[in-house]
């Protein structure tokens, strides 16, 4: 995943799709304003650092990370007051320990190989007190996974039907509705026994054409990230009302020691 994230030519334009939500989407816009004030802002995944690109405000107190030099190189040209730097461990964040009191990540943690690393690292840089932010989807909760092949080949139960493929379309039809639902079920049960961050380890990313999160291997689950951060970040109450709809959006502070 690291060499697919690194070497790819197309996939920071392939996923500029929410280029404009910093100014639109209501969770994004809650995000912006719990940055305010800030001092040291690291974004975790950074891509083309689309915040600086609508809040350029935030440039000089933000440093973000990814794993492409070129983007890395390109996002300093374009924001010099802001800092970038390349991930090349990752298992380990380029940033040292307690320097963000803030740090946020959308939708990276389910194209992650190591999620509870992931998470620790997120704490690890933050400061007592500081902000933690994720957005991701709930591929468990809402019983999806993206990057699971249904079916024996590329395509939608209804554009093989279209095909002519009928048994292919029905397979992929039981794949969607039957057997992937059932296997987040089992794991849902798996995780409330404390197992758990399970991954999928062939992603139809290195098979098909590029689409939205066929690259998302971590099957990401409420639940589970905020039962594992339970004693070092502090999520109040009504984290569940706020993650009722799909999809996760997790706001908490690091406790401190």
């Amino acid at each position: 995943m690291v060499e697919y994230y690194s070497t790819s030519d197309t996939y920071y334009d392939d996923i500029d799709y929410t280029a404009t939500a910093w100014t639109s989407d209501p969770c994004y816009l809650d995000m912006v304003s719990r940055l305010e004030g800030r001092q040291a802002i690291v974004e975790v995944g950074c891509g083309r650092a689309k915040l600086l690109r609508h809040h350029s405000r935030f440039a000089s107190c933000y440093s973000g990370c990814d794993f492409s030099a070129e983007l890395i190189a390109r996002n300093q040209r374009t924001h010099s007051k802001a800092r970038f730097r390349q991930i090349e461990d990752p298992r380990r964040l380029p940033f040292e320990d307690a320097t963000a009191d803030a740090l946020f990540s959308t939708y990276v943690i389910e194209h992650t190989v190591y999620p509870a690393d992931f998470l620790t690292e997120c704490w690890r840089v933050l400061r007592p007190g500081g902000l933690f932010i994720l957005r991701c989807p709930d591929f468990l909760g809402a019983s999806r996974m993206t990057s699971q092949r249904a079916g024996f080949a590329y395509g939608t139960g209804r554009e093989k039907l279209h095909s002519g493929a009928v048994v292919e379309a029905l397979v992929t039809g039981y794949d969607r509705k039957i057997r992937i639902p059932r296997t987040c079920a089992r794991l849902r049960k798996k995780i409330a026994d404390h197992y758990g961050f399970y991954v999928n380890l062939a992603p139809t990313c290195f098979l098909d054409p590029f689409a939205p999160d066929h690259d998302a291997v971590y099957l990401t689950y409420a639940d589970e990230m905020v039962n594992f951060l339970r004693d070092r970040i502090s999520f109040p109450d009504s984290w569940r009302k706020l993650n009722a709809r799909w999809p996760i959006y997790l706001v908490g502070t690091k406790i401190s020691a």
